[in-house]
């Protein structure tokens, strides 16, 4: 339970990371802060939602992107149950996420949505799924605070007999 807690918060972070970097990659190129995220919102409001606003649209955007981002984290804590060097983890976590834009740029988003693949500039989505893959790969240091916070308090019996 613990590596699947800590993976979520892993992926939230890595996707919360991530989608700062895509905005400001679209600020450098001269368009908008909230176009990554209006792109996203397409996916259900079509391509009215592509503008340069912030907007109910761009909070949808926003959901998607860290609801898939913490459901990948997910997946990449139980994945990681079996690596038991730290090492091994954070490069597991760099190739999840340098796979999962192989995955979503190449097969994903032009099923679901092929605005995306056609506006989101390439080398800004891969340099965010590496970066989304260096908080994957952070995961030993996630579940060490996981168990640290979440672990149950001993009850009165337990500290007497101690």
């Amino acid at each position: 339970m613990w590596r699947i807690l800590a993976g979520l918060e892993a992926g939230v972070w890595g996707g919360v990371w991530m989608l700062v970097w895509m905005s400001l990659s679209t600020l450098w190129q001269r368009g908008s802060f909230w176009s990554f995220p209006n792109l996203l919102a397409s996916t259900f409001f079509g391509s009215r939602a592509i503008t340069s606003r912030m907007g109910w649209m761009t909070l949808s955007g926003i959901s998607l992107h860290l609801f898939v981002a913490g459901v990948l984290g997910t997946v990449f804590g139980l994945l990681a149950l079996k690596l038991s060097r730290p090492r091994r983890v954070f490069l597991a976590g760099i190739l999840f996420g340098l796979g999962w834009n192989y995955l979503a740029s190449g097969v994903l988003w032009k099923q679901v949505n092929p605005l995306v693949p056609l506006y989101a500039p390439d080398g800004a989505v891969l340099f965010g799924h590496l970066l989304f893959g260096v908080f994957l790969g952070r995961l030993p240091r996630y579940l060490a605070t996981v168990e640290t916070h979440l672990r149950p308090a001993p009850s009165p019996g337990q500290i007497e007999a101690e």
